[in-house]
């Protein structure tokens, strides 16, 4: 907070909506810049929310609170919750946690309890695995606690960066660890045009765990904490879509709530129609699918729902009360998301601070529409460098040196120099260069039929490469050295192969100093025989691959 964004250079305050500085502003890897501003909370850089205290609040000293802090947000077009409607294996709701989270520990790796170890939680989004929701038997309405196995995978990480306990995954460019950022709002689905946002912003109460007031930026701008709010349009006066009482908040006083995550699917009509049972918005009535969370230090909590009749506390999911009064209804009980709750004995819950429904992954690299995270934490994917992307999707490898400056003109555009058949022997790679999975694939075609080849590999290339016989030579020795792996024969496809196993067989075959270890790049290309080959010689060469073997 406070620091200049990543594509604006303005210094972000606690009400600006924020996306990752990247391709797409998607989460990848680490190092990132920091985020960038989507929305602001006034009405610079971009248009945004127009709070009246954010031009007051931008730069100012980072731990002091501003009246402009956004406690929850949604563009209202989050995943329509419906029970005849199957759910995917795993990341049907994302959500975020405060920085005194420790979570119960779950049966699935990395997960809240890990990050928190080393205080790197509050930055993070987490997913459910198999999460079943409200009528589906025997669950006639709300989830009541550990009615699933409780689940908080680590989806996407703040920084991007590795833990000090070892966990990695795509982050967002946020700053984690003691002190750190807190992810505070959140919605995975791409930024619409012009979008109308719904928020809400921070209640005045102690925080009981901490003795500090929160931030008071409702009271500030003339509203309640529990009051869900919206912004028609970037730069426009906000106004109030569903008052706190009509979520069942306040009933102790104004401001005695705070909503502190926010699901919305808004009808179409733009009038708040609260759900008065659960699902009741599948109905075509124009009834809006609200669900929320309170702030640690609600009123409400510790209040029986007005469904299951068990304690509300701040990490469970509420929807609108039962007939539209009394307290909210618990739609999925805290401990399904593997958060810790007084009613389970412990001293103070964890804090659900954000949270998003959705029917797709938001990380899918390898297209088979399952959460990356939960890929491998179900061990549908492998991840033998626990980086939180499958290996499969892994593969850092470039093609080069391809026929445009062949011995006799014998050029060719997409692999190596024309050969006999009339075509020129393609080198490609498959599987990944993830070291430990050892699962790469070389593999040459439009080679000679029934024909002797060979791999060999070089830690540099040749520039420009050297034309020899029938075609180019690309690789050579550099400071790692020039090595022959086994002849092999084409056969009567005209393909040579090599791997899986690559990497073991480095060690066996050339000992340690051939041996392809983590964090190197080795460049390979496959020479086999040609004869009476285009240039009037017997042998010529596949373009070449350059391999970067991740840890």
């Amino acid at each position: 907070m406070s620091i200049p964004d990543g594509r604006w250079a303005f210094p972000i305050t606690e009400a600006d909506l924020l996306s990752p500085t990247t391709v797409n502003s998607m989460p990848m890897l680490g190092p990132i810049p920091p985020s960038s501003i989507e929305v602001s909370g006034g009405v610079f850089p971009p248009p945004g929310l127009a709070l009246a205290l954010h031009p007051g609040c931008v730069g100012h000293p980072p731990g002091f609170p501003c009246g402009v802090e956004v406690d929850a947000m949604s563009y209202g077009q989050d995943w329509f919750l419906d029970p005849t409607v199957g759910l995917m294996p795993g990341g049907n709701i994302f959500f975020s946690v405060d920085g005194m989270a420790q979570g119960i520990g779950t049966p699935y790796l990395p997960d809240l309890t890990l990050e928190a170890s080393t205080a790197e939680a509050s930055s993070d989004v987490y997913v459910d695995i198999g999460l079943v929701h409200g009528v589906q038997p025997p669950f006639p309405g709300g989830l009541p606690p550990f009615a699933i196995t409780p689940s908080a995978l680590l989806a996407v990480d703040g920084d991007g960066l590795r833990s000090a306990v070892g966990a990695l995954s795509p982050g967002v460019g946020l700053f984690e660890g003691p002190g750190g950022d807190n992810l505070d709002a959140l919605d995975v689905h791409s930024l619409p045009f012009n979008p109308v946002v719904y928020f809400s912003l921070d209640s005045a109460f102690l925080d009981p765990t901490r003795g500090v007031p929160n931030s008071a930026s409702a009271a500030a701008h003339g509203v309640v904490g529990g009051d869900v709010l919206v912004n028609p349009f970037p730069g426009a006066p906000f106004g109030v879509y569903a008052p706190a009482l009509a979520l069942g908040l306040d009933l102790f006083g104004p401001d005695t709530d705070d909503v502190d995550a926010l699901i919305l699917w808004e009808s179409g009509d733009g009038v708040f129609t609260p759900s008065l049972t659960p699902y009741d918005w599948t109905t075509g009535l124009g009834i809006d699918m609200l669900l929320f969370s309170v702030r640690r230090g609600s009123a409400v909590i510790g209040v029986p729902d007005s469904l299951l009749g068990i304690p509300i506390e701040e990490g469970d999911i509420l929807t609108t009360p039962i007939g539209g009064g009394g307290p909210p209804v618990i739609f999925i009980a805290a401990e399904n998301f593997g958060l810790r709750t007084v009613r389970g004995g412990f001293g103070f819950g964890d804090d659900l601070v954000a949270a998003d429904s959705s029917n797709s992954p938001l990380m899918d690299c390898n297209g088979n529409q399952v959460e990356d995270a939960v890929d491998i934490a179900l061990g549908f994917a492998t991840d033998v460098n626990a980086d939180g992307v499958p290996d499969s999707c892994q593969l850092l490898a470039s093609p080069y040196c391809f026929g445009f400056a062949c011995p006799c003109a014998n050029n060719s555009v997409f692999a190596g120099c024309i050969n006999n058949t009339g075509g020129g022997g393609l080198l490609f790679a498959q599987g990944s260069s993830v070291h430990p999975a050892d699962d790469l694939v070389l593999t040459t075609v439009g080679v000679p039929a029934n024909n002797f080849g060979y791999y060999f590999m070089g830690g540099s290339q040749f520039t420009p490469p050297l034309a020899i016989q029938n075609g180019m030579v690309c690789v050579s020795a550099g400071a790692l050295g020039l090595y022959r792996w086994p002849v092999q024969t084409s056969g009567p496809a005209g393909v040579i192969s090599m791997g899986p196993g690559i990497v073991a067989q480095s060690a066996v075959n050339f000992g340690p100093p051939g041996t392809i270890n983590p964090g190197f790049t080795w460049n390979f290309q496959c020479w086999y025989r040609d004869p009476a080959g285009p240039c009037g010689a017997n042998s010529n060469y596949s373009n070449a691959m350059s391999v970067l073997f991740l840890p």
